[in-house]
């Protein structure tokens, strides 16, 4: 497991250095997705290190078992050594959720669209609720959010909202509220206490990267071949 941490740490401190080189910070592109992979491995070496001080915390205490013949600082090593021992656990356990494969779209901008499903008026308030919801949410993530487009119901929610949320890692905080959400509750509107049902879709999308596309070729500089009749 160490040999793969350290290749690991090798790649990341080799992105580093790439990122310092001004031939590529004037490229943007190649500067972009480096940032992005740098941005994916920092938690991972953060981890790492931590992982190395403890197997260090660990071969430090147990060289001094050895030599050390104080009954007190004995003690006091055997405890640093146990409690080395339990953080070197803890640390691998992360590092092997740390080290899973992510997602490729975990990074970009999300579009969210929220439909009034089953409820009629209730199900737009509702839908209206959700919206609010997951735009304060992103507001708490530091991520921001604009709406596309509105469609409003006549009881104050909506039919319909499309909105974008901005920020890196947006999608992965979004991604698994796609579907069908209900809600069941005394309407507002109900005069005899009766509990409805209502629901809203929520479809959640990762936003399409740009695409470079060279341009095109002048009309006059198109070679045309021959036409024969």
């Amino acid at each position: 497991m160490l040999e793969k941490l350290l290749k690991i740490k090798g790649e990341y401190n080799e992105i580093s250095k790439q990122m310092a080189d001004p031939g590529i910070v004037s490229n943007q592109k190649v500067y972009r997705d480096l940032a992005r992979k740098e941005s994916h491995l920092r938690p991972v070496v953060e981890l790492i290190e931590k992982y190395e001080g403890a197997l260090k915390r660990i071969s430090d205490s147990e060289e001094l078992l050895e030599t050390e013949k104080d009954e007190e600082m004995l003690q006091m090593v055997k405890e640093e050594l146990a409690q080395a021992k339990k953080t070197k656990e803890e640390l691998e356990e992360e590092l092997k959720v740390a080290m899973l494969p992510k997602d490729a779209n975990d990074d970009r901008n999300v579009i969210m669209e929220i439909r009034a499903g089953t409820g009629g008026e209730e199900a737009s308030l509702f839908g209206a609720e959700l919206a609010r919801m997951y735009m304060r949410y992103a507001d708490d993530h530091g991520f921001k959010t604009e709406i596309l487009s509105r469609t409003d119901a006549d009881s104050g929610g909506v039919k319909e909202m499309i909105f974008e949320v901005k920020g890196e890692g947006a999608y992965s905080k979004l991604k698994y509220e796609s579907g069908v959400h209900r809600v069941q509750r005394v309407p507002v509107t109900e005069s005899q206490g009766r509990i409805h049902t209502s629901a809203a879709t929520v479809a959640v999308l990762p936003e399409a990267e740009e695409v470079d596309i060279p341009p095109t070729q002048p009309f006059g500089s198109l070679i045309c071949p021959p036409i024969w009749w």
